[in-house]
């Protein structure tokens, strides 16, 4: 699912903190999936999971949506590189993730 989970909305609030201490700052939020799934399943999922978190950004902290770009790389581009037969559950699970790029200040 691409909803934001409860221990992703403490370090959302958080980066929402000092994104409204620097309101110019653009932000580019980039979001993976695993290697588990069909590879077009994982480009929707990890485009929803960027989208819902630029929404969560922008709904709940009234951080400004037109500062904030995202980039979905689905399974394409893995924080832990392992094939979908050599990934351990933990591995999976730090490849599910949004990072984040100041794109300009």
């Amino acid at each position: 699912m691409w909803d934001i989970r409860t221990d992703s909305k403490k370090v959302l609030d958080a980066l929402a903190e000092k994104l409204e201490r620097y309101p110019k700052i653009h932000l580019k939020i980039s979001a993976h999936t695993d290697s588990r799934g069909v590879v077009h399943y994982n480009q929707i999922l990890s485009e929803r999971c960027a989208e819902s978190t630029r929404n969560y950004l922008a709904l709940e902290a009234f951080i400004n949506a037109r500062l904030m770009k995202f980039q979905e790389y689905g399974e394409l581009i893995p924080i832990i590189p392992c094939s979908i037969l050599d990934c351990i559950d933990e591995e999976n699970q730090l490849n599910k993730c949004s990072e984040f790029e100041i794109l300009e200040c």
